[in-house]
């Protein structure tokens, strides 16, 4: 065992800055890695009268929402609405989270989520109750 830790030693000492930069690289590798991931979400939903589709891209705690509305009636392309938001967000719980941005419409959200299965979840932000007129259907793909 002595012999062990002495031919260990040896050998660290000898290439000490070559494990020193090998780890300082993995370690840059890893926090570019971390900052590159994120999530993506989209859903639509469709009441009264309207459809809205939201795509939602979450990257730590930033969340970039673009929201498409349009009537049900209307061509595709034609009297569509888009509205973006820029959030950062902290958590409340497990189901519930405050999102701050600095937007005309609303600043301060409440956000609600009621998973409904592994990969797609209601979400209900606004600063009122949950409503049908503040709900999104989000699928993680």
């Amino acid at each position: 065992m002595n012999v062990f830790m002495t031919k260990l030693s040896a050998y660290l000492s000898a290439n000490k800055f070559k494990i020193i930069t090998l780890l300082l690289i993995l370690n840059a590798v890893l926090m570019v890695a971390s900052h590159q991931t994120g999530t993506q979400y989209f859903g639509r939903v469709e009441a009264f009268g309207h459809q809205w589709t939201t795509h939602t891209e979450q990257n730590r705690d930033n969340l970039v929402t673009k929201n498409t509305f349009t009537k049900l009636n209307a061509p595709q392309d034609m009297n569509s609405k888009n509205i973006d938001f820029y959030y950062t967000f902290t958590r409340l719980s497990d189901n519930e989270y405050m999102s701050q941005g600095d937007h005309e419409h609303v600043p301060v959200r409440h956000n609600r989520v009621f998973y409904l299965d592994d990969t797609c979840s209601l979400v209900f932000s606004g600063p009122t109750n949950p409503h049908l007129k503040n709900t999104s259907l989000r699928c993680e793909y």
